[in-house]
């Protein structure tokens, strides 16, 4: 689990059942049906079996973040 926000472009995954949570790939994401890679991050089509791109966390993520976790400390 990520002890801080990511500070790197990554792939973000909001699942909402049976509660929200979010997943995070820093560098890639593997399934059996599909491997994203961040190098490769402008080759795919969005969204990927739910997962997105962002080059820095998105508000969602921010938010969920900080509730659960508490803010970023710089």
């Amino acid at each position: 689990m990520l002890k801080s926000l990511p500070t790197t472009p990554a792939f973000y995954k909001q699942q909402t059942e049976p509660s929200e949570f979010w997943s995070v790939g820093l560098n890639k994401v593997k399934n059996t049906n599909y491997t994203l890679l961040i190098e490769d991050h402008e080759d795919y089509t969005y969204p990927v079996d739910g997962w997105t791109y962002h080059a820095t966390p998105p508000q969602g993520y921010i938010d969920w973040w900080n509730e659960h976790f508490g803010p970023d400390e710089e």
